[in-house]
């Protein structure tokens, strides 16, 4: 049988009198597109305070206990206490992915825990001081790169994700380690690429939007002749 509650609200408040709006929102002046979050803007560095200013993104979060347990895996791996090394996001479409490695990001960020909101709060909880000053983020977004390659402000031509990542990382020296692989297009070796991570770590690597990049392999072994797209897709 259903079992049917009734609730009785008479005598509770307003929600709008326990519950504060950010002043945007109470002045009728915020935007949709500035609840679209985009891991390449911010990278970037042309995104909106909400989303690029590490203090203001912290502010405007609420750490649910998945984002907290993502934040301390990351923390505990920067700092060499611990951690996976590997985290996959696995959610529904517009369930957080994206917002979730932002908040790692700006964990990285090297900004003092005390600015990010819930932080400090997240460090005690694992025993550590603070959170790490110096760590290379390399961030690789599917629709932002191209199967064709790049070619970088140094005159570096990067030709897959692995030679994106090295040159984000160590810029045209950090990309010599994997240069050899990135013109033939193929992986590089576990050896070269933990020696890439070595060297430049403790680091953070950041993939969003992975489809995106699937589609482009995907059309180009379409318009590619028979037998000459193998390379590209290693």
């Amino acid at each position: 049988k259903a079992l049917s509650v009734q609730v009785d609200s008479t005598g509770l408040p307003a929600w709008r009198d326990v519950v504060e709006p950010h002043d945007d929102v109470a002045r009728g002046t915020f935007e949709l597109a500035q609840f679209a979050a985009d891991l390449r803007q911010v990278h970037q560095g042309v995104a909106g305070p909400e989303y690029g200013d590490p203090v203001e993104f912290f502010g405007r979060t609420y750490l649910t206990r998945g984002l907290r347990y993502l934040l301390e895996q990351a923390v505990k791996r920067l700092t060499g206490t611990g951690g996976e090394p590997v985290l996959d996001l696995m959610t529904t479409f517009g369930g957080g992915k994206t917002h979730s490695l932002l908040a790692v990001y700006h964990a990285a960020s090297g900004m003092p825990a005390e600015k990010l909101s819930g932080m400090r709060e997240i460090l005690d909880g694992l025993g550590i001081a603070e959170l790490p000053t110096a760590v290379k983020r390399a961030v690789l977004v599917g629709n932002d790169l191209s199967v064709l390659g790049s070619q970088k402000a140094d005159g570096t031509v990067v030709n897959t994700l692995w030679g994106e990542l090295a040159h984000q990382l160590g810029g045209a020296e950090g990309y010599q380690m994997l240069a050899r692989y990135d013109e033939q297009s193929v992986p590089p070796t576990t050896t070269d690429l933990a020696a890439l991570l070595s060297k430049y770590g403790p680091c953070i690597v950041l993939i969003d939007e992975w489809v995106a990049y699937l589609r482009q392999l995907w059309s180009l072994e379409k318009a590619t002749p028979a037998g000459t797209f193998d390379a590209h897709m290693t």
